[in-house]
């Protein structure tokens, strides 16, 4: 399909995609890792982009779903009437959290919940600055879109957000260069996801915690993409012993529906009380995002696919990586947890890869926003062992294959 028919779909049923190069697999329903539609069965190797932890559509979410949809839905918006749901869900989550965060306020999204983060951070220091770093992806609401380096995709927006200020990931004395007194916060994300899955280093993330510190700024770790076991760990902030003083969740946090949260003490969140609608959202914490999300966490913590599961998978991810990629000439490649990356010489040649996997395997990968030559691996954790396995050395074979021709 060539570039004017692939966004021309779009058009004729009036909508606007979101790139003029959609992929437009078409959806007809999806089960556990997979997704079906005209007459072909994909396997989803992205997650809905790091949402659909346990996959789609998993019974255990569905009943939950059904039962709280039997009882109510959207009654009014968020933080006036007391919603079980959500009380029950935040609890679930405060109670597997640093006892610093014990206070949760619920968006729609991570977008939302970022920018609800600096305005919670503007708020509580009295400060106006904020640091983020290059090649971050935080959403794109005005604010958190502030907040990423590339001039690219700003582009005719501006002015955005004033006093948002770059460092380099990874190198604290840039980080060093910009902060004073009169920072409100540090956001970043333990691991880079848009940027091709790109690690913190842990003692980058021990000294940032301690720059804060010092000049009175808030750290907040944004986990939309890496938090409920796409690392490896609950949260990825428990890789690296780093406590932030705000903690923004999304993605995995709904169980397949919109949600977002920020989180941080009960101090520091109460700052948006006084004066009072410091944040206000309609649909946030949606009673039946609030019952998918709790019931995708029990199902992680109870049929223990955090603590066991993902474990397994991360290894079956790095074998196959190393045995079919290892010795090819400009391929490199990360993986944390179940969160991986394939780099490959050329974005041509990420394109055409990209393209013949879904179109000739039916396996769905993906592209990054500031990663051209990677491809996105992100599984869901329930997937079957051997099947992520033949889907990745199927991936492979593609890959060499385009090497070779070039």
């Amino acid at each position: 399909m060539n570039g004017e028919k692939e966004i021309n779909v779009w058009f004729e049923a009036g909508l606007l995609p979101t790139s003029r190069h959609p992929l437009n697999v078409k959806v007809e329903r999806a089960e556990g890792p997979f997704i079906y539609g005209k007459g072909k069965r994909y396997v989803d190797l992205i997650s809905g982009i790091a949402v659909n932890i346990i996959g789609h559509r998993h019974p255990y979410v569905i009943k939950a779903v059904k039962e709280q949809l039997d009882r109510y839905d959207h009654v009014m918006v968020y933080g006036d009437f007391v919603l079980d749901i959500q009380m029950a869900y935040a609890r679930a989550l405060t109670d597997l959290l640093p006892s610093s965060l014990n206070t949760v306020f619920f968006t729609n999204s991570g977008s939302e919940a970022i920018d609800g983060a600096i305005k919670l951070a503007r708020r509580y220091t009295g400060k106006a600055k904020v640091i983020a770093f290059k090649n971050a992806y935080h959403g794109s609401t005005y604010g958190a879109w502030t907040l990423a380096s590339h001039s690219d995709i700003t582009q005719g927006m501006e002015p955005l957000l004033p006093e948002v200020y770059h460092a380099e990931f990874n190198n604290i004395e840039s980080v060093k260069r910009l902060i004073d007194e009169h920072v409100a916060c540090v956001i970043v994300e333990p691991v880079q996801g848009e940027a091709g899955v790109v690690p913190a280093k842990p003692e980058f993330l021990k000294e940032l915690r301690g720059l804060c510190r010092d000049v009175g700024a808030l750290l907040i770790f944004d986990e939309v993409q890496t938090a409920f076991g796409r690392t490896g760990s609950l949260f990825a902030f428990e890789n690296y012993g780093v406590i932030p003083d705000v903690l923004v969740l999304a993605k995995a946090l709904g169980g397949g529906f919109p949600l977002g949260a920020f989180i941080s003490s009960k101090e520091i969140m109460g700052s948006l009380l006084d004066p009072p609608f410091g944040h206000i959202t309609t649909y946030g914490g949606h009673p039946i995002s609030c019952a998918a999300g709790k019931a995708t966490l029990e199902v992680l913590i109870e049929d223990k696919i955090v603590s066991e599961k993902i474990p397994r998978l991360e290894n079956i991810i790095k074998e196959v990586f190393s045995e079919e990629l290892g010795e090819v000439e400009g391929v490199s490649f990360t993986v944390v947890g179940i969160m991986g990356a394939i780099h490959l010489p050329e974005k041509e040649i990420t394109d055409t890869v990209i393209r013949r996997v879904i179109n000739e395997h039916q396996i769905i990968v993906d592209w990054f926003l500031f990663a051209e030559t990677g491809i996105r691996i992100y599984p869901p954790a329930i997937i079957d062992e051997g099947l992520l396995a033949h889907s990745l050395k199927t991936i492979a074979g593609v890959i060499k294959s385009e090497i070779n021709k070039r």
